[in-house]
């Protein structure tokens, strides 16, 4: 019986200490860079890069793609909760958004999704081909 705690390779245990390499770097850097700095992107942008080496790890695409997806919709409502008039939104609602303004860039979230979904329909596409190839070999094989 194998057992419970598997044996990570040489690559995955790189791969973990990038993406913690990342969020630490990010997390920091979100309490050194002040709000409304020309760098605000580089908190976000670190933290979500973060997660690039764990779904290297998997050689599926959609999770690339709906991480994509997802954060590209974080940055589409980031940008537009910067245009909401505040006469509609309590005082607490008006900090949350003012924060979300000044603290997290759409810009980040938005590339950074774009870039990963790009990627992920790239490897799926690549997926696809090898599976069809494969596919055609085989019936090729038994005529």
């Amino acid at each position: 019986m194998k057992s419970a705690k598997a044996k990570l390779t040489k690559t995955q245990t790189i791969l973990n200490w990038v993406a913690i390499l990342c969020w630490t770097l990010g997390f920091g850097l979100a309490f050194i860079i002040p709000g409304k700095s020309r760098y605000i992107f580089l908190p976000d942008t670190l933290l979500l890069i973060g997660f690039w080496p764990l779904l290297f790890q998997w050689r599926f695409s959609l999770p690339w793609i709906i991480f994509g997806c997802l954060n590209m919709g974080i940055g589409f409502i980031l940008q537009l909760s910067a245009f909401l008039p505040n006469e509609h939104f309590t005082a607490a609602m008006i900090l949350v958004k003012e924060h979300l303004a000044n603290l997290h860039s759409p810009i980040a979230w938005i590339v950074v999704g774009f870039i990963s979904a790009l990627y992920g329909v790239g490897r799926f596409i690549k997926n696809l081909g090898i599976w069809l190839i494969k596919k055609i070999s085989q019936t090729a094989i038994k005529q």
